[in-house]
């Protein structure tokens, strides 16, 4: 028994109009949806892309590690930088929570470590920060014995900063721009990265004291 296919007749003109209009619609809607996604991508990660070419455009900085996390909002937060200068000899400079803006205009700048010293503050209510403000807005800005003009500033000067604070004692008061009591630790890093006092021995501070 043979069986015979229906045979249709070819859209006509109209249809055919009719079927592209659609397919365009559909096209436009991906273009529309993939340019969407792409600007709300660079939006949500402006904060990471901004930092890194900054800090990339330092002379003298061979990588940035940037270190992230989601707080559920518009944009990623990042939550530290570390900017290496040569990593074979552990010249590094890990930064807290920076901001582009701010580390242009040196507004705040939130030092971590740099080389094998690190930063830690016991702010007035009692509470201890793994890191000290030593932008121009700091409540310590009296307190540190260097000013940085820019973030940049700060990682030019690196073998005078690192070198400075291997003459400080390992602990100190000291009273901040805000009229409050802060104790200043300089701490040094063991080569498993564990954050001991400073071995110094220098019997003054040169942190501005109260």
């Amino acid at each position: 028994m043979i069986f015979e296919y229906a045979k249709f007749p070819p859209p006509t003109r109209r249809a055919q109009f009719a079927i592209t209009r659609i397919l365009l619609g559909f096209v436009v809607i991906a273009v529309i949806s993939t340019g969407f996604w792409y600007a709300a991508h660079r939006f949500y990660v402006l904060p990471r892309t901004s930092v890194e070419a900054y800090l990339r455009a330092i002379p003298g900085v061979r990588a940035v590690n940037t270190h992230l996390y989601d707080e559920d909002g518009p944009q990623v937060a990042v939550l530290d930088v570390v900017v290496v200068l040569d990593a074979s000899t552990g010249r590094t400079v890990r930064l807290h929570r920076p901001d582009a803006e701010h580390l242009r205009n040196g507004q705040h700048i939130l030092l971590d470590s740099i080389g094998t010293y690190s930063l830690a503050v016991d702010g007035p209510d009692g509470g201890r920060l793994g890191y000290v403000d030593v932008g121009r807005d700091s409540p310590l800005r009296d307190c540190v014995p260097f000013k940085f003009r820019d973030a940049a500033e700060l990682i030019s000067r690196y073998e005078e900063v690192s070198s400075l604070l291997g003459t400080l004692p390992p602990s100190g008061k000291y009273i901040g721009h805000d009229g409050s009591a802060y104790q200043i630790h300089v701490l040094k890093m063991d080569d498993g990265g564990v954050r001991r006092p400073s071995d110094t021995t220098a019997p003054t501070s040169r942190f501005s004291r109260p």
